[in-house]
């Protein structure tokens, strides 16, 4: 697979990348092309990003006068953004993690995007660095979601009765895109398991994709609160 040649393509392909997709991220007025900005005022900023099929693999960075910058994202096991390179492959930044998404230091330059622990944005720090998992927030600070879950996703679980624990107090093995079930693997889940229940991964616009999940959905065993 030749990731930079796939990844210019925005229409599906076929071979090793089954279909690369794009969202698009847009800071400031919009789109459109904009003459420069007088100086000291804020340039709006776009920014693309490239999926091989679930996978974020690369940034596209534009501004309004024009310039463009590529990066490629590198993901650890979890898939946060942990390392950056150039187009020409040369280091940008390092990013480290605490258990819960804390950012350790030791890390080299700066990410160029918010999207960091296991894939999800994370709010400035005016904010309290809060990680958004689409359905609620989280703290890496206390490592806890900071609102209780709608759901408690299998009640035989001790675990998850606990409705502000984050991926039943295993940060290291699972993760939990949707914020309101971990990803364990486990079929028959309330809401869609990472490759189990119909779960594809993030669309491009930010939503996901739960085709032959809703049938699976409605005969798991979950309880309402």
């Amino acid at each position: 697979m030749r990731a930079t040649t796939a990844l210019r393509r925005t229409s599906a392909t076929t071979g090793a990348v089954a279909s690369v997709t794009k969202a698009r991220q847009t800071f400031g007025n919009g789109t459109a092309p904009t003459p420069p900005p007088p100086s000291g005022s804020t340039e709006a900023i776009t920014k693309t990003y490239y999926y091989a099929g679930a996978q974020m693999v690369a940034m596209r960075e534009l501004t309004a006068s024009g310039d463009s910058t590529l990066y490629f994202l590198h993901s650890d096991h979890l898939g946060s953004t942990s390392l950056t390179t150039s187009s020409a492959g040369a280091l940008v930044a390092r990013q480290y993690y605490y258990p819960y998404g804390e950012i350790r230091p030791g890390g080299t330059g700066a990410i160029p995007t918010d999207i960091g622990f296991t894939g999800q944005r994370r709010e400035d720090s005016g904010l309290g660095s809060l990680m958004f998992y689409n359905a609620r927030y989280m703290s890496p600070l206390l490592g806890r979601f900071v609102s209780a879950d709608t759901i408690v996703p299998g009640a035989g679980n001790s675990q998850a009765l606990n409705r502000y624990s984050y991926v039943y107090n295993s940060p290291l093995n699972y993760i939990d895109p949707s914020g309101h079930d971990p990803c364990t693997g486990v079929a028959g889940t309330y809401v869609p398991d990472c490759g189990v229940d119909g779960w594809t991964g993030p669309k491009g616009n930010g939503q996901y994709d739960l085709t032959g999940y809703l049938a699976q959905a409605m005969t798991a065993p979950f309880v309402s609160i």
